[in-house]
């Protein structure tokens, strides 16, 4: 026998616990939220996005539990249904509920990119990155209704010059030397 011991293959490094443990958090959030956007949404063509957007909340908390569990680690408590009223009044419009989906889509993309690259178990970059790919199909079904939506402000575009320019004057750099 000897002092070293097989290492277990389903351990987690506090690198992985992290990101599961922020995702779990976020997810079990947006279960809350969806589930409120949905009794107070108008839109019939936001509802859908709505619907995908909690139908992935409520897979990415069943397989981070999977995980979890799996590695004999504690599942986080999350926010529960005790944590959002959704018989509340109306509080966010419809055009809300899609630009909160849009920015919250925005941030799992990143999230999830950053956690791939601190993550040393191959099925949790794997599974990072699956949702990564969930998350930018949903963030380009997201755009593409925004765009026909009302209010929508897309970014502004710039000109391209005809040809290169250069500064004659340093103008307010000038001052600093």
């Amino acid at each position: 026998m000897g002092i070293f011991r097989k290492a277990k293959t389903n351990t987690l490094t506090a690198a992985e616990v992290s990101a599961l443990w922020l995702q779990y958090l976020g997810d079990s959030m947006a279960i809350c939220v969806y589930k409120y956007f949905l009794t107070i949404v108008e839109n019939e063509e936001i509802e859908p996005i709505l619907e995908a957007a909690l139908q992935l909340a409520e897979s990415h908390v069943l397989k981070i539990t999977e995980f979890l569990k799996d590695a004999e680690f504690q599942v986080p408590i999350g926010f529960t249904e005790s944590d959002v009223n959704v018989n509340a009044p109306r509080l966010f419009s419809d055009q809300f509920l899609l630009f909160y989906s849009y920015i919250m889509t925005i941030h799992g993309i990143s999230a999830y990119s950053l956690a791939i690259t601190n993550l040393e178990r191959q099925d949790l970059q794997n599974y990072f990155f699956e949702c990564t790919t969930s998350s930018k199909e949903l963030f380009q079904k997201i755009v593409e209704l925004a765009k026909n939506q009302p209010k929508f402000s897309s970014v502004p575009s710039i000109p391209s010059p005809d040809m290169p320019q250069f500064m004659d004057s340093p103008g307010f750099i000038e001052n600093l030397v």
